[in-house]
């Protein structure tokens, strides 16, 4: 596993990624999105894995759900798990606070 630092202060943070809105980063050759939840920041694969439609414009919830806009398949930003089991879990990442104050996560 990698860690990658995502931002090196909590204000870098909130001026760059608003509450429930997807961007997209790329960490070498690997393409990922993540989102912001509250305090929590998650980093999670690209594409549905349901039919690899792009997560980019998905929905987030307030609650840690994500829909991708295609065929309305939701999955738990945290678990990964969709809400009914029809196609495997989204990969997912949680991103963690260092001691120095900085957002990483491990990919």
């Amino acid at each position: 596993m990698e860690e990658v630092i995502l931002f090196s202060s909590k204000k870098e943070m909130e001026k760059a990624l608003a509450q429930q809105e997807v961007l997209t980063i790329q960490v070498g050759m690997v393409k990922y999105n993540m989102t912001r939840v509250g305090n929590e920041v998650y980093v999670f694969e690209q594409k549905c894995p349901h039919f690899d439609h792009s997560l980019a414009n998905a929905k987030v919830s307030p609650y840690g759900k994500i829909t991708c806009l295609w065929h309305n398949y939701k999955f738990d930003l945290q678990s990964g798990e969709e809400s009914e089991e029809r196609c495997r879990s989204l990969v997912t990442h949680q991103a963690e606070w260092t001691d120095d104050g900085q957002l990483m996560v491990k990919l």
